[in-house]
């Protein structure tokens, strides 16, 4: 068991040290994130396809003015209850999970992390409510767009309803864009605590180290501050964008040693 998890340290310690978010990395991988995944995209589409069956509602729509559209749209995607079908805050204590375990597998200790504590359970549900309450006002902008350029375009509300059902790569990237930037936030939140309660002060900005890295990002490179501290006034910690693949680095002071009782997410 202590030569697997050596060795499994020495290659993770590898790939961070390459810019790649092996924490990230692995949970993308992982079963649990690529069906959550799934499910958030199936139900961004029958989201949209519940507006897209109401022909009477679109023939409405398709008459009022642009001003009233948006919220009489969102007063209308807010009937499919996207919160309970999503449950979307047991996914966030998950992806929490993977952010104490990398706080530990950073810094070497030999541990499996657990999340139980329950002010970290009620935050991850008050952050669920917070993050539906934006995929819902984006997919209303998206659907309020739809039936304006079907409008500006001379569409009947029945071709609006097949253009919105069509346009099935929207809720493909916007579930990818979700729980990628969702996991990341949930880990950071997580390991941030753990790095703090095994003794560590400070924390560096790591990016991926490639082309895709976004303008926001290269200027945090390599930025050191303490933890509770903002990055360039602004970050707690990655992610700084949707789909931001950055992390943070442990300064680990040469005198440190982990304490006796290491908290493992209870």
């Amino acid at each position: 068991m202590t030569d697997n998890w050596t060795t499994r340290l020495r290659i993770f310690k590898n790939a961070y040290s390459k810019g790649i978010n092996t924490a990230i990395h692995n949970a993308e991988q992982s079963e649990t994130y690529k069906s959550f995944e799934t499910k958030v995209n199936s139900e961004l589409k029958k989201q949209i396809e519940f507006v897209a069956s109401d022909i009477e509602m679109l023939y409405t729509l398709s008459k009022v003015a642009s001003v009233e559209l948006l919220a009489q749209v969102g007063a209308w995607v807010s009937k499919y209850e996207l919160n309970k079908k999503l449950g979307l805050n047991i996914f966030l204590y998950w992806a929490g999970e993977q952010g104490g375990q990398a706080a530990l597998d950073k810094l070497e200790i030999n541990s499996i992390f657990g999340l139980t504590n329950p002010r970290f359970l009620e935050y991850f549900d008050q952050s669920a409510n917070l993050t539906i309450s934006s995929v819902d006002n984006t997919t209303k902008e998206w659907i309020a767009n739809k039936i304006r350029e079907g409008k500006a375009n001379g569409l009947n509300p029945f071709q609006i309803s097949n253009s919105l059902v069509d346009d099935g790569g929207f809720s493909k990237i916007r579930a990818e864009r979700i729980v990628l930037t969702e996991t990341a936030k949930a880990m950071t939140t997580v390991e941030l605590e753990a790095s703090k309660g095994y003794g560590i002060q400070e924390i560096i900005w790591r990016t991926s180290r490639d082309d895709r890295v976004d303008a926001i990002c290269l200027d945090l490179e390599g930025k050191q501050v303490k933890i509770g501290q903002l990055f360039n006034n602004s970050y707690n910690g990655p992610p700084a964008h949707p789909s931001c693949r950055c992390f943070i680095e442990q300064v680990i002071p040469p005198e440190w040693q982990a304490p006796a009782n290491i908290w493992l997410g209870n």
